[in-house]
């Protein structure tokens, strides 16, 4: 649950609920239910107004909990180096610097919108400079991928949610590195939309400091010749 929705909660609903438990316990007390029953019954009512609006952070963050632990960050499925990327988009040198500085000998992309017209191959010339040559096809084998920011995961009644960049084998398909992101949204986040942002593992105080949640790109790092170094 966002901070926001923990504020709303303590401001708007919980002096709602004292106020309804004020009045519950003055009819109880007129009535013939005995003491015991009488806090049985307000105790049992405080727990459900309690869980009424945090269930699915209670549950949903337990879930979070263990994706990010168990799945989470940068992850590498393949120990293979890879010596370029291609990246499915027009070709512009600025684009490609990031890649280029984590370890990529070159970089390729698109001459122009349609692929039918060649690609742009990206390097660092000996002065640092990152330099443009026109080929006909493709020299990398490897090329960046994203998934839907709005995939769902875990159980279908919690609105838990994948956004994965990743780097695949052209031909295989297969998933060589990258870094999966898991967000929950509760109830009343959902309410609040526009207001607040998703609870994430960075989030989480315990994964904050870990090495695969320091970088969100340092995957590019592990599978370049910079793994190396």
């Amino acid at each position: 649950m966002s901070e926001i929705s923990a504020i709303v909660l303590v401001v708007f609903y919980l002096p709602l609920c004292i106020g309804v438990l004020f009045l519950i316990n003055l009819f109880l007390k007129k009535s013939s239910v005995n003491l015991r029953g009488q806090r049985t019954l307000m105790a049992c009512l405080s727990i459900m107004m309690f869980l009424i609006v945090t269930w699915d952070a209670i549950i949903g963050g337990y879930y979070l909990n263990q994706l990010c632990q168990n799945k989470g960050g940068a992850y590498i499925n393949s120990d293979v180096l890879v010596e370029g990327i291609y990246l499915n988009s027009r070709g512009e040198a600025r684009h490609t610097k990031l890649f280029l500085e984590k370890g990529y000998k070159f970089v390729e992309m698109n001459r122009n919108r349609s692929r039918e017209n060649g690609y742009i191959r990206y390097q660092l010339g000996p002065d640092g400079n990152i330099e443009e040559l026109l080929v006909s096809k493709l020299d990398s084998k490897y090329t960046r991928g994203f998934d839907n920011p709005n995939t769902k995961v875990g159980p279908d009644f919690l609105n838990i949610t994948l956004s994965e960049q990743y780097v695949e084998n052209i031909v295989t398909k297969k998933r060589i590195a990258g870094f999966r992101a898991y967000r929950t949204h509760t109830w009343l986040d959902r309410k609040l939309r526009g207001y607040v942002y998703p609870k994430t593992c960075t989030s989480i105080s315990k994964f904050k400091d870990l090495e695969k949640y320091n970088d969100s790109s340092h995957y590019h790092e592990l599978i370049t010749d910079s793994k190396k170094d």
